[in-house]
């Protein structure tokens, strides 16, 4: 044994010391050596460029040939094809983005060819209202055309011509309210006209919400103040408000209107902040010390603005401070020209003299730039190159290495490639990228946005601007909205009554209830659009319910929950994920089939509202309407951000979602509809305003629902009488399974019809009894042998999920699976008894004998037991147990 130990011992000391000879004491070993005694990253050898300064890492080099769907750049390099003549150069010579080569270029069918850069942008493009030829030319000579049915506003926009002179500024420029049109005749049949002369729908009028502008429509009304004692000793009830009226005591006179009635502000004396805030003088509430003079107004009044300090400028790494506001790049440091503009760059103290600057010898020894610095001991300092580090394997002779920009949130909208001191955007099928960095749907002419406010559904067409009712017959609002693309179907919550969810067929025109009477207050709605479930929440049962559209039946998934309002769905990984409103509100999800329930996120949450996903960057959205946000994180909770923080354009978000690299979202304070981007500029556009409290909101495109058929795990309803609802999926899970389940006051007799009745209970003991699953993996549907290849090529079978574990349940199988059992356990057995036999005899022979002479025990150099029994084969005498006769 010590021998043995000797020589691992010397065989780890023998591979250090080998390991130290092949180290030539600079560089790691993931690490090139040049021959001028620098270090640079491996994967840089034989790239064609010379890393090393004296061409060595490119000596004796093997270059490869660019294959048929390559590009060869003049300087040797190959690049995917798909990146010749994109508009961003990705050969070191740029020879991939010569002009006369790309203006010649053909475009593919269905393409507009930007003549002046020879860009091709599809023709859904071509007068959408946004420039995507680097010179505009796809906007040049644009004419929009209104329908018949609509009014064409002065600034070109097109509106439902039912929105024409009802006292709202539909237009944005308020052409449909103009006055030599309009008049001022009297309001419509369903209509009453306010003291001012403006005209508000029938049900707006005294229902405890200022729609007239003159507040003339709450005027004399009979009071609905609530009753006392609604809400729970935490909470404080908002005075006149039916709905959200329980708010969180804390933020009572807090200086932030909650109660949308402002009765939580009244009577306050003055406001003191919490540590860490201050008060916005002008508008009277805390915000965030942080939100002060940073350049962007948070105080609606914008005095977090007022009287502030200028900051110093911070110059980003590679980047020389000139003491002025400005920044130059750190290698025009020393170079003998005034770039800074007051001489800093050039001043004496810190540029030595000419024969004495390091720099101007070698570069200093440097990989990439050379700072002359008199505080350095060396007199110089190392910097690299923009997309690159300083490497840390040598503090004298710092080498550089990539920055892998990928890693960063926001540096691509969809798909980023990490290159050599760069990196590379693109974007997935039915997108195109613009501005190096976005994605843009190819096929955006037919986006609509679909909103909802206390009396109406809206289309919003998002390239024309068109403006319209989704049914013109139609007077209810909605709380919850969502869509099925492919189908061209509308599923919502009707506000006259709770209980009701509906829905609309675009292409026929027709309406028909999903479902009648079983809800009590639907808040959200998430549609599976590829098993076709619809996901509710309810906040009066607490409970989340899904309902199969075709069959019309409806299953409690989830109860007992705090306060359940927005959900969303992810078909592609079997998730569902919703907000929960409480003291302690949260992010959960679960699966699809109501398993694995958790909590995402716990932290920087106080009211959220509307959740979506992005299903191509795998990232959850949601708004909080406490906090003023739009925050985002993975769909795990990990990787939080906060999109924007704005009381101005946040004051209450409600409902949100995604289209391209923008986000969504109405507010219920400010009665608009507000975009901007999800990373990069964060400019803030208004698309609609003047509405009675827009609430829901949705994108009718399809990428917004992704499909392909591996996604089905439920082809023919998977076998099932009833439901079939996924099973939830890691991100890095292929294998899709689901299980059949049933309606309430049904159960599944153990295969997959379900019965009446209650899930009989399972009897283990006298003592314990266990309710039956009421979901079970379906099993035995086998429609057919045919299999088809999943997306990462793995093979899935063709009723898309039958879950494996659960094959085979028959009787024989169950022996055949017991029988194995057996004789593995038994073969587990032999083996711990070798094991204890070798070691018993190992102990033997290192363990001297010592002799008793009470007749009981046998001589034995081991720590016997005694035992009674019989005599056991195979073992020696000393080991043997004792018989009766010998036990005294």
């Amino acid at each position: 044994m010590r021998l043995l130990q000797l020589t691992i011992l010397i065989g780890f000391f023998t591979g250090l010391a080998i390991s130290d000879d092949q180290w030539d004491g600079q560089c790691p070993a993931d690490e090139f050596q040049c021959k001028n005694g620098r270090c640079i990253t491996l994967a840089w050898k034989c790239d064609l460029q010379d890393d090393c300064h004296d061409n060595s890492d490119e000596q004796g080099c093997n270059y490869p040939t660019c294959t048929d769907d390559y590009f060869r750049c003049n300087s040797g390099k190959c690049i995917p094809e798909r990146w010749f003549c994109d508009g961003h150069a990705d050969c070191p010579d740029n020879s991939d983005e010569d002009v006369q080569q790309c203006t010649k270029a053909k475009c593919p069918d269905g393409f507009f060819h930007c003549n002046k850069s020879g860009k091709c942008i599809s023709e859904d493009w071509k007068c959408d209202g946004e420039e995507n030829c680097p010179d505009g030319e796809d906007e040049h000579g644009c004419v929009r055309k209104c329908a018949a049915d609509e009014f064409t506003c002065t600034n070109g926009k097109c509106i439902s011509k039912k929105f024409q002179c009802d006292k709202t500024d539909d237009c944005g420029d308020n052409s449909d309210e103009d006055k030599d049109i309009c008049g001022s005749g009297d309001c419509s049949p369903d209509h009453h006209q306010c003291s001012n002369g403006d005209c508000i729908h029938d049900i707006w009028w005294c229902d405890e919400d200022k729609d007239c502008d003159d507040g003339s429509d709450e005027a004399n009304c009979t009071s609905k103040q609530l009753p006392a004692g609604l809400c729970d000793e935490t909470s404080f009830q908002c005075v006149n408000q039916a709905e959200d009226f329980c708010i969180d005591k804390n933020w009572v006179c807090d200086g932030d209107t909650d109660c949308l009635d402002g009765s939580d502000e009244e009577n306050c004396a003055s406001i003191t902040c919490k540590p860490g805030e201050r008060l916005c003088v002008i508008s009277n509430y805390c915000l965030k010390e942080e939100y002060f003079c940073d350049g962007e107004k948070d105080c609606v009044e914008g005095d977090d603005e007022l009287n502030c300090t200028a900051v110093p400028v911070k110059c980003e790494a590679g980047h020389f401070d000139c003491k002025n506001g400005n920044c130059i790049k750190d290698h025009k440091v020393c170079d003998g020209t005034d770039d800074c503009g007051n001489g800093q760059d050039e001043s004496t103290g810190i540029c030595p003299p000419t024969d004495e600057n390091p720099c101007l010898k070698d570069n200093g020894g440097c990989a990439q730039i050379c700072v002359p610095d008199k505080k350095n001991p060396t007199g110089r300092r190392c910097e690299c190159d923009a997309g690159y580090k300083l490497m840390t394997s040598s503090a004298s002779d710092p080498g550089c290495e990539d920055i892998d920009e990928c890693q960063i949130p926001g540096t691509c909208s969809q798909i980023c490639t990490n290159t050599k001191g760069s990196y590379k955007c693109e974007c997935t099928s039915g997108f195109s990228l613009v501005e190096k960095r976005y994605c843009k749907a190819v096929t955006r002419h037919n986006a609509e946005l679909f909103l909802s406010d206390r009396n109406e559904l809206r289309r919003y067409h998002l390239s024309s601007e068109r403006y319209s009712l989704l049914q013109e017959d139609h007077s209810s609002g909605s709380r919850a909205i969502d869509l099925d693309v492919r189908n061209g179907k509308v599923y919502w919550t009707d506000m006259q009554d709770e209980g009701k969810v509906n829905m609309f067929d675009i292409k026929t025109q027709t309406k028909e209830v999903l479902v009648q009477g079983e809800l009590e207050n639907p808040e959200g709605m998430a549609l599976d659009w590829v098993h076709h479930n619809l996901y509710i929440s309810d906040r009066a049962k607490k409970t989340i319910q899904v309902v199969q559209i075709v069959k019309k039946i409806r299953k409690t998934l989830l109860s007992d929950l705090t306060d359940p309002i927005s959900v969303a769905a992810d078909p592609i990984k079997g998730w569902i994920y919703w907000t929960n409103y409480g003291e302690n509100s949260v992010i959960e999800r679960s699966g699809m089939n109501g398993a694995n329930r958790s909590t995402i996120i716990s932290k920087s949450l106080s009211w959220p509202q509307g959740l979506t996903i992005d299903h191509y960057s795998r990232r959850l959205y949601w708004v909080d309407a406490k906090l003023h946000t739009i925050s985002s994180s993975k769909l795990d909770g990990s990787d939080e951000q906060v999109v924007l923080h704005s009381h101005i354009s946040l004051p209450h978000p409600y409902g949100v979602t995604l289209f391209e690299d923008y986000v969504f979202w109405t507010d219920i304070v400010t009665d608009s509809v507000f975009k901007t981007r999800t990373f990069g500029n964060k400019s803030i556009e208004v698309l609609a305003k003047g509405l009675k409290r827009p609430m829901a909101i949705q994108v009718m495109h399809e990428s917004r629902q992704p499909y392909y058929p591996d996604l089905n795990r439920c082809v023919n309803n998977g076998g099932c009488s009833h439901f079939c609802l996924p099973v939830p999926m890691s991100e890095g899970d292929e294998l899709r399974t689901a299980e059949c389940a049933c309606p309430d006051n049904m159960f599944l007799d153990g295969k997959q019809i379900c019965v009446d009745g209650v899930q009989p209970k399972i009897v283990i003991d006298d003592n314990t009894t266990v309710q039956g699953n009421p979901n079970v993996p379906y099993s035995g549907f086998k429609p057919n042998d045919t299999t088809e290849r999943g997306p990462s090529g793995s093979t899935i079978s063709s009723n898309q999920g039958v879950n494996k574990e659960h094959k085979g349940s028959s009787k024989g199988e169950g022996q055949i699976a017991l029988v194995a059992i057996g004789v593995v356990a038994l073969i587990g057995l032999v083996a711990v008894v070798v094991i204890v036999l070798l070691v018993r005899r190992h102990k033997k022979r290192n363990v001297r004998s010592m002799n008793f002479d009470n007749p009981v025990y046998r001589k034995t150099t081991t720590d016997d037991q005694l035992i009674v029994g019989t005599a056991q084969p195979g073992l020696p005498q000393s080991m043997q147990p004792l018989n009766e006769e010998e036990v005294v």
